[in-house]
């Protein structure tokens, strides 16, 4: 449970730094706040679980941009700028199932739909998590009744 939470944490902190930095691009200063925060938050739900993890930020043009993430040594943000082999370096230590990947984006992106105002953006959440099934079984990594039950679960969803 503890690799699966950590995987999930790192995650975030990808997803949310990432936001983060077009926030900052983009001048908006009160998204660029908000996933500072959610930045924030991972990292000490990391310290929590007893891994070292450290962040920066810095006021940039009234927006908060992280400057620099290390988690457990490594070093996945620097400059303001995301090292992905780094992320990978640290993900690959907690390889993470298929299912894990899909059920974590299917809470993701569920939670996405809930939270989205317009219809079109509810759809657009909605067909991204369609694709991820879809590639899952296009790269072989799920079975084609897999992908039907999976997709028949989803569509509950359906905004």
């Amino acid at each position: 449970m503890k690799n699966t939470m950590y995987n999930t944490l790192i995650n975030r902190i990808v997803r949310d730094t990432k936001y983060n930095l077009m926030n900052a691009d983009d001048l908006d200063v009160v998204r660029s706040a908000v996933t500072r925060g959610s930045v924030s938050a991972s990292i000490q739900a990391l310290q929590d679980l007893g891994y070292e993890a450290n962040y920066g930020d810095w006021e940039d043009r009234g927006c908060l941009r992280i400057g620099f993430v290390k988690i457990a040594g490594t070093v996945i943000v620097k400059n303001s700028t995301i090292d992905y082999d780094a992320v990978a370096k640290l993900l690959r230590g907690c390889p993470a199932s298929t299912e894990e990947v899909l059920e974590s984006s299917r809470i993701e992106v569920a939670e996405n739909i809930e939270r989205s105002s317009s219809r079109e953006a509810k759809l657009a959440w909605y067909f991204t998590h369609c694709g991820e099934i879809e590639m899952c079984r296009f790269l072989g990594l799920i079975s084609e009744d897999r992908r039907a039950e999976l997709e028949a679960e989803w569509k509950k969803l359906h905004p």
